[in-house]
């Protein structure tokens, strides 16, 4: 059944129900055909964190067939999602960095790869949102680029100097110190936590 647009919603979805999403993606592609495709965002990232949710899939790669959008907007219409739920928007803006892609999904004729932590790190602090902030500390913590000097030099490296603004270095030295003070936490936990081992 066709869900009308005006009954179409951003669904927040976790890890389990995007995998269960592509399965479906998967077997509404044509027999025979199959699909890759290279993603990065907050599917990428829910499909890695347990508490990570995602209401999109963002394809950077030159790959959105007509079969694979076709395949994504008769799964949309069964769920009520929005017809963009996989799309490719993103690949406007993508940094000039290698992915280090591997596989988050694999069906028999789709195939799904997402970038690496360094990758996504790079767009979240180009994008400079609130939003992203958590994500950009967290990711920050996973590559251990926890200093400004080193954010600011991956920005550098992933795009031109002119599509930088102040405001991308005002939220880099934000999710450092974030990033730093989180750290410290957590070595100052561990260190508090009792020690088990054979005793005296």
């Amino acid at each position: 059944m066709t869900t009308p647009p005006s009954d179409r919603r951003h669904t927040p979805l976790d890890a389990d129900t995007l995998l269960a999403l592509l399965d479906e993606v998967n077997a509404e592609l044509p027999e025979g055909s199959t699909a890759e495709v290279a993603a990065i965002g907050g599917a990428v990232l829910a499909l890695r964190w347990a508490d990570r949710l995602s209401e999109d899939l963002d394809v950077v790669s030159d790959s959105m067939s007509p079969a694979l959008r076709a395949a994504a907007a008769a799964v949309a219409d069964r769920h009520g999602l929005m017809s963009d739920w996989i799309n490719d928007a993103a690949k406007i803006s993508t940094p000039n960095l290698d992915p280090e892609l591997v596989v988050l999904y694999r069906g028999d004729r789709l195939t799904v790869y997402g970038a690496g932590s360094r990758y996504l790190l790079a767009t979240k602090l180009f994008a400079a949102r609130d939003d992203d902030f958590d994500d950009a500390v967290r990711l920050a913590q996973e590559t251990g680029i926890t200093d400004a000097e080193g954010m600011l030099e991956l920005l550098s490296a992933a795009y031109p100097d002119w599509v930088l603004t102040p405001r991308n270095e005002y939220i880099v030295h934000l999710v450092a110190e974030a990033a730093q003070q989180r750290a410290t936490t957590t070595l100052a936990t561990e260190a508090d936590e009792p020690s088990i081992g054979p005793s005296g």
